[in-house]
């Protein structure tokens, strides 16, 4: 995946994975790549550039067990590019989610610098800052999700220790319909013994 070598006859198991290849490729090589045709049964991605040859097409065979590479211009006659069209926030907390997970204060200048040694590709602040949100929100979770969990977790008390004293204060401001959380209280029959 890190660099893919195309081939007639290549085979992979879905879509999905060839357009992860395509990307893969376009990054590696500095190419800007796009899909010109990209639905469940087939894909052809083409360079950008109106100069360049270069296409690679894949579909199903008929079995749709595998995808299959059946056209392919493999020679670019192109210049690189070092502003790629595939390089988004969701491609950089796909691969750097590993090391948000290691040190959740990464900043700006550390993942511009991991971006471009391991790319050589450089991407907005914007994109970075994107990036560090997402995968944050999937470290972490979302706080309304979190929050949300709040009512499973004193019915799962109540029910495990039926005789514990579970409070959670809640309240409506300015008619607000959606409660808002408050507090937790919660003291175990154990406890109360």
């Amino acid at each position: 995946m890190e660099n893919p070598i195309f081939k007639i006859g290549m085979e992979f198991g879905s879509a999905d994975v060839f357009r992860k290849v395509i990307r893969a490729h376009a990054m590696k090589h500095k190419r800007n790549i796009k899909f010109q045709k990209n639905d469940t049964n087939r894909v052809k991605a083409v360079c950008k550039d109106q100069s360049c040859n270069w296409f690679v097409f894949a579909s199903w065979l008929g079995d749709h067990k595998t995808f299959k590479i059946k056209s392919l211009v493999d020679a670019h006659t192109c210049a690189m590019n070092f502003k790629n069209t595939f390089v988004n926030s969701k491609m950089i907390v796909d691969k750097y989610l590993g090391q948000w997970r290691e040190n959740p204060e990464w900043n700006f200048a550390g993942m511009s610098q991991q971006l471009k040694t391991d790319t050589n590709i450089d991407a907005s602040i914007w994109q970075y800052y994107r990036a560090r949100t997402k995968a944050k929100q999937l470290i972490q979770g979302s706080i309304k999700d979190q929050y949300s969990k709040l009512w499973e977790y004193c019915a799962k008390v109540k029910r495990m220790n039926p005789r514990s004293s579970v409070i959670m204060k809640c309240s409506s401001e300015d008619g607000d319909e959606t409660p808002k959380f408050k507090r937790l209280y919660i003291c175990l029959d154990a406890l109360k013994k």
